[in-house]
């Protein structure tokens, strides 16, 4: 079944086989059928960020008809450990690696680098408490966002597991000009229906995030199960109908499951954005035991491109280890 036959993206921790440099992974990304690349930093184009081969890896990646888009990181001044590495880059400061990756984007011909605010548990945190987390990064982005302006780059924050809609909006309008991610399958940890998150954030997203899930119903609550593309909860028909044309789609593959325990006592105090409706519509959905499924990452990334209207992956040559071969870094989820 093909979902939408718009252009579409991939993050290189999910390209089969080893993609052990830029080449290799241009190369991955057209023969899925995919235009557009996620890289996991910019550090992985040139580790010294040198102006020389982040130009050679934008033209390379231009003649091969890939546009190039990054992970900045983790941008969370209360969790400092999350965001070392880019403060690193800045000697120090977060606002400082932050511009300095906003340049070297620039020279690759990347207008857009993809941020987090951090991780599901920081959602619990007693001793930083999440609102403390969020109005931090509220303060911090507001001037993030406008120092990676003044190269030409966008920030877009993902709706990751810790993120409700709510929130992400809530940070756009603190720091006018950033833009999101659209993960729906994130959102279910949440408890947010996909199609309500999807009209809330309609006008601020910039990327959204194709990836498909069951969820079980447990003596907790629900579990998230991953699944193809199609073949879970998510409606993808009506939110790829929902999105403007000048939405990027990126096909991405996550890794984590998650218990949603809604049942544990204290549970939804850390969630004041669930509600009852929305609560129900998943409910509607969930399934009394866990999906059986046997897909493989490659599978799924076969089947998520098809339904994209990617091409077909050939088979892997001997040696190849499969989708799952290249550590990036990048956080998963």
């Amino acid at each position: 079944m093909i979902l939408s036959e718009r252009p579409f993206g991939v993050i290189l921790r999910d390209l089969p086989g080893e993609n052990r440099d830029l080449a290799d992974a241009l190369s991955a990304t057209t023969r899925a059928g995919a235009s557009r690349l996620q890289v996991p930093s910019l550090t992985w184009l040139s580790e010294a960020l040198d102006p020389g081969e982040l130009i050679r890896a934008g033209a390379d990646a231009a003649t091969a008809g890939v546009e190039l888009t990054a992970t900045l990181g983790v941008v969370n001044p209360r969790r400092p450990e999350r965001s070392a590495a880019l403060a690193e880059l800045g000697e120090g400061s977060l606002l400082s690696g932050v511009g300095r990756v906003a340049r070297a984007a620039r020279l690759a011909g990347i207008d857009a680098l993809h941020i987090t605010v951090g991780a599901l548990d920081d959602r619990t945190d007693t001793e930083v408490p999440f609102g403390e987390q969020l109005a931090s990064a509220g303060r911090f982005l507001a001037e993030a966002v406008t120092v990676a302006a003044e190269s030409g780059v966008r920030l877009v924050l993902k709706t990751h597991e810790e993120m409700s809609s709510h929130e992400a909006v809530a940070l756009t309008d603190v720091a006018p000009g950033l833009l999101l991610g659209f993960s729906p399958v994130n959102l279910l940890v949440g408890l947010e229906d996909p199609v309500v998150a999807a009209r809330r954030v309609l006008n601020v997203t910039h990327t959204l995030f194709v990836d498909d899930a069951a969820l079980e119903r447990t003596d907790r609550g629900f579990a998230r199960h991953l699944v193809p593309v199609g073949t879970g909860v998510v409606d993808w028909k009506t939110i790829l109908g929902l999105v403007t044309a000048s939405c990027a789609i990126t096909l991405d593959l996550h890794r984590a499951a998650f218990d949603v325990p809604f049942l544990d006592d204290g549970w939804l105090s850390y969630e004041p954005h669930a509600s009852v409706p929305e609560l129900l519509a998943l409910s509607r959905v969930a399934v009394p035991s866990a999906p059986q499924t046997d897909a493989s990452p490659r599978e799924r990334f076969a089947r998520g491109a098809a339904a994209l209207g990617g091409r077909p992956v050939q088979d892997q040559t001997p040696g190849e280890r499969g989708v799952l071969a290249v550590d990036t870094g990048e956080p998963e989820s």
